[in-house]
Protein backbone atom coordinates (compact mmCIF):
# COMPACT_ATOMS: atom_id res chain seq x y z
CA UNK A 1 0.00 0.00 0.00
CA UNK A 2 2.85 2.31 0.91
CA UNK A 3 4.62 1.50 -2.38
CA UNK A 4 1.42 2.29 -4.29
CA UNK A 5 1.09 5.64 -2.49
CA UNK A 6 4.67 6.58 -3.30
CA UNK A 7 4.14 5.64 -6.94
CA UNK A 8 0.96 7.71 -7.09
CA UNK A 9 2.75 10.68 -5.56
CA UNK A 10 5.62 10.34 -8.02
CA UNK A 11 3.16 10.17 -10.93
CA UNK A 12 1.29 13.22 -9.65
CA UNK A 13 4.56 15.10 -9.23
CA UNK A 14 5.62 14.16 -12.76
CA UNK A 15 2.30 15.30 -14.18
CA UNK A 16 2.51 18.54 -12.21
CA UNK A 17 6.03 19.18 -13.47
CA UNK A 18 4.91 18.47 -17.02
CA UNK A 19 1.98 20.86 -16.69
CA UNK A 20 4.21 23.59 -15.29
CA UNK A 21 6.75 23.03 -18.05
CA UNK A 22 4.07 23.14 -20.72
CA UNK A 23 2.62 26.34 -19.27
CA UNK A 24 6.06 27.94 -19.25
CA UNK A 25 6.69 26.96 -22.89
CA UNK A 26 3.29 28.28 -23.94
CA UNK A 27 3.85 31.49 -22.00
CA UNK A 28 7.24 32.06 -23.58
CA UNK A 29 5.87 31.27 -27.05
CA UNK A 30 2.93 33.64 -26.56
CA UNK A 31 5.20 36.43 -25.36
CA UNK A 32 7.62 35.91 -28.24
CA UNK A 33 4.93 35.87 -30.93
CA UNK A 34 2.44 38.41 -29.54
CA UNK A 35 4.14 41.50 -30.95
CA UNK A 36 4.89 40.01 -34.41
CA UNK A 37 1.26 38.83 -34.70
CA UNK A 38 -0.06 42.23 -33.63
CA UNK A 39 2.25 43.96 -36.11
CA UNK A 40 1.18 41.59 -38.88
CA UNK A 41 -2.48 42.37 -38.19
CA UNK A 42 -1.78 46.09 -38.12
CA UNK A 43 0.01 45.94 -41.48
CA UNK A 44 -2.84 43.94 -43.02
CA UNK A 45 -5.38 46.45 -41.72
CA UNK A 46 -3.34 49.38 -42.98
CA UNK A 47 -2.99 47.73 -46.40
CA UNK A 48 -6.77 47.31 -46.64
CA UNK A 49 -7.41 50.93 -45.66
CA UNK A 50 -4.87 52.23 -48.17
CA UNK A 51 -6.42 50.09 -50.92
CA UNK A 52 -9.80 51.70 -50.21
CA UNK A 53 -8.64 55.31 -50.43
CA UNK A 54 -6.55 54.83 -53.57
CA UNK A 55 -4.74 58.02 -54.62
CA UNK A 56 -6.52 60.21 -52.07
CA UNK A 57 -3.83 62.24 -50.23
CA UNK A 58 -3.76 61.91 -46.45
CA UNK A 59 -1.42 62.68 -43.57
CA UNK A 60 -3.20 61.23 -40.54
CA UNK A 61 -3.11 57.82 -38.86
CA UNK A 62 -5.85 55.93 -40.69
CA UNK A 63 -5.86 53.09 -38.19
CA UNK A 64 -6.25 55.13 -35.02
CA UNK A 65 -8.19 58.15 -36.30
CA UNK A 66 -11.62 56.63 -35.64
CA UNK A 67 -15.12 57.77 -34.80
CA UNK A 68 -17.98 55.69 -33.46
CA UNK A 69 -21.04 55.31 -35.65
CA UNK A 70 -24.44 56.17 -34.23
CA UNK A 71 -26.50 53.12 -33.13
CA UNK A 72 -28.90 53.63 -36.04
CA UNK A 73 -26.14 53.87 -38.63
CA UNK A 74 -24.26 50.91 -37.15
CA UNK A 75 -27.46 48.88 -37.31
CA UNK A 76 -28.05 49.82 -40.95
CA UNK A 77 -24.49 48.82 -41.83
CA UNK A 78 -24.64 45.65 -39.69
CA UNK A 79 -21.42 46.48 -37.87
CA UNK A 80 -20.01 47.40 -34.48
CA UNK A 81 -16.75 48.67 -35.97
CA UNK A 82 -15.77 52.34 -36.08
CA UNK A 83 -15.45 54.59 -39.12
CA UNK A 84 -12.02 55.92 -40.09
CA UNK A 85 -11.38 59.55 -40.96
CA UNK A 86 -9.26 60.65 -43.92
CA UNK A 87 -7.51 63.97 -43.30
CA UNK A 88 -4.86 66.04 -45.01
CA UNK A 89 -3.35 69.15 -43.44
CA UNK A 90 -6.18 69.24 -40.90
CA UNK A 91 -8.93 69.07 -43.52
CA UNK A 92 -11.43 66.21 -43.50
CA UNK A 93 -11.32 64.68 -46.97
CA UNK A 94 -13.51 61.65 -46.41
CA UNK A 95 -14.32 58.55 -44.42
CA UNK A 96 -13.86 54.81 -44.54
CA UNK A 97 -17.03 53.11 -43.39
CA UNK A 98 -17.26 49.47 -42.32
CA UNK A 99 -20.24 47.54 -43.66
CA UNK A 100 -21.42 43.95 -43.64
CA UNK A 101 -23.72 42.49 -46.28
CA UNK A 102 -25.63 39.81 -44.36
CA UNK A 103 -27.12 38.13 -47.42
CA UNK A 104 -24.16 36.70 -49.27
CA UNK A 105 -24.53 33.21 -50.70
CA UNK A 106 -22.45 31.73 -47.87
CA UNK A 107 -23.09 34.30 -45.16
CA UNK A 108 -21.75 37.70 -44.18
CA UNK A 109 -19.55 39.73 -46.53
CA UNK A 110 -17.44 42.27 -44.68
CA UNK A 111 -16.48 45.41 -46.59
CA UNK A 112 -14.68 48.72 -46.26
CA UNK A 113 -16.27 51.59 -48.21
CA UNK A 114 -14.24 54.76 -48.72
CA UNK A 115 -15.85 58.00 -49.84
CA UNK A 116 -15.09 61.69 -49.96
CA UNK A 117 -17.21 64.26 -48.14
CA UNK A 118 -19.40 64.69 -51.24
CA UNK A 119 -20.40 61.03 -51.24
CA UNK A 120 -18.20 59.92 -54.14
CA UNK A 121 -16.71 56.47 -53.71
CA UNK A 122 -12.93 56.42 -53.31
CA UNK A 123 -12.93 52.64 -53.34
CA UNK A 124 -14.55 49.50 -51.99
CA UNK A 125 -12.88 46.33 -50.77
CA UNK A 126 -14.25 43.06 -49.47
CA UNK A 127 -12.17 42.16 -46.41
CA UNK A 128 -14.00 39.05 -45.22
CA UNK A 129 -16.22 36.47 -46.92
CA UNK A 130 -16.90 32.76 -47.29
CA UNK A 131 -18.24 32.83 -50.84
CA UNK A 132 -17.89 29.91 -53.23
CA UNK A 133 -14.43 29.59 -54.82
CA UNK A 134 -14.57 30.28 -58.54
CA UNK A 135 -17.97 31.99 -58.33
CA UNK A 136 -18.84 34.33 -55.47
CA UNK A 137 -15.23 34.86 -54.45
CA UNK A 138 -14.82 37.16 -57.47
CA UNK A 139 -15.74 40.03 -55.13
CA UNK A 140 -12.15 39.64 -53.86
CA UNK A 141 -9.54 41.64 -55.78
CA UNK A 142 -7.26 38.59 -55.66
CA UNK A 143 -9.80 36.81 -57.88
CA UNK A 144 -11.11 39.57 -60.17
CA UNK A 145 -11.34 43.32 -60.74
CA UNK A 146 -15.14 43.38 -60.36
CA UNK A 147 -15.13 45.43 -57.14
CA UNK A 148 -12.97 48.15 -58.72
CA UNK A 149 -15.84 49.34 -60.94
CA UNK A 150 -17.40 51.24 -58.01
CA UNK A 151 -14.53 53.73 -57.64
CA UNK A 152 -15.72 57.24 -58.49
CA UNK A 153 -19.43 56.37 -58.43
CA UNK A 154 -22.09 57.93 -56.20
CA UNK A 155 -25.86 58.02 -55.71
CA UNK A 156 -26.01 60.44 -58.63
CA UNK A 157 -23.67 58.44 -60.85
CA UNK A 158 -25.49 56.23 -61.61
CA UNK A 159 -28.90 57.42 -60.47
CA UNK A 160 -29.99 55.96 -57.15
CA UNK A 161 -32.65 53.79 -58.78
CA UNK A 162 -29.94 52.08 -60.88
CA UNK A 163 -28.01 50.77 -57.89
CA UNK A 164 -28.92 47.14 -58.48
CA UNK A 165 -27.53 44.24 -60.49
CA UNK A 166 -28.90 44.01 -64.04
CA UNK A 167 -31.10 41.06 -63.14
CA UNK A 168 -32.94 43.35 -60.70
CA UNK A 169 -33.24 46.24 -63.16
CA UNK A 170 -29.99 48.02 -62.33
CA UNK A 171 -26.76 48.65 -64.18
CA UNK A 172 -24.25 46.37 -62.47
CA UNK A 173 -23.21 43.04 -63.92
CA UNK A 174 -23.34 39.89 -61.81
CA UNK A 175 -20.96 36.95 -62.24
CA UNK A 176 -21.66 34.16 -64.66
CA UNK A 177 -23.52 31.56 -62.62
CA UNK A 178 -23.62 33.71 -59.49
CA UNK A 179 -26.05 36.54 -58.77
CA UNK A 180 -26.58 36.36 -55.00
CA UNK A 181 -23.08 37.52 -54.02
CA UNK A 182 -22.83 40.59 -56.31
CA UNK A 183 -26.42 41.50 -55.46
CA UNK A 184 -25.53 41.49 -51.75
CA UNK A 185 -22.45 43.66 -52.33
CA UNK A 186 -24.19 46.19 -54.61
CA UNK A 187 -27.13 46.53 -52.23
CA UNK A 188 -24.86 47.10 -49.23
CA UNK A 189 -22.73 49.67 -51.08
CA UNK A 190 -25.94 51.53 -51.93
CA UNK A 191 -27.09 51.28 -48.30
CA UNK A 192 -23.75 52.68 -47.17
CA UNK A 193 -23.99 55.58 -49.61
CA UNK A 194 -27.52 56.40 -48.47
CA UNK A 195 -26.51 56.28 -44.81
CA UNK A 196 -23.51 58.50 -45.48
CA UNK A 197 -25.68 61.03 -47.34
CA UNK A 198 -28.14 61.12 -44.46
CA UNK A 199 -25.45 61.39 -41.77
CA UNK A 200 -22.68 63.44 -43.40
CA UNK A 201 -23.02 66.44 -41.10
CA UNK A 202 -22.98 64.26 -37.99
CA UNK A 203 -19.92 62.32 -39.17
CA UNK A 204 -18.02 65.55 -39.90
CA UNK A 205 -18.99 66.93 -36.49
CA UNK A 206 -17.72 63.78 -34.77
CA UNK A 207 -14.53 63.87 -36.80
CA UNK A 208 -13.87 67.48 -35.78
CA UNK A 209 -14.49 66.62 -32.13
CA UNK A 210 -12.19 63.62 -32.45
CA UNK A 211 -9.39 65.77 -33.88
CA UNK A 212 -9.75 68.26 -31.03
CA UNK A 213 -9.55 65.42 -28.52
CA UNK A 214 -6.41 64.02 -30.18
CA UNK A 215 -4.76 67.45 -30.20
CA UNK A 216 -5.57 67.95 -26.51
CA UNK A 217 -4.08 64.57 -25.64
CA UNK A 218 -0.89 65.37 -27.59
CA UNK A 219 -0.56 68.73 -25.82
CA UNK A 220 -1.16 67.09 -22.43
CA UNK A 221 1.54 64.49 -23.11
CA UNK A 222 3.96 67.19 -24.25
CA UNK A 223 3.42 69.23 -21.08
CA UNK A 224 4.03 66.15 -18.90
CA UNK A 225 7.23 65.31 -20.73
Amino acid sequence: METYSKKALLNAAALGAFAVGTALVLGITFTATREPIAESRRLAEEKALLAVIGDQPYDNDLINDQIQLSPDMAAQLNTEANARVIRNNGTILGFILPAVAPDGYSGNIGMLVGMDTQGNLLGVRVVEHRETPGLGDKVDTQKSDWILQFTGLSLENPDENQWFVRKDGGQFDAFTGATITPRAVVNMIKTTLVNFRDNTDELIKLANESETSIENNVEAEASVN
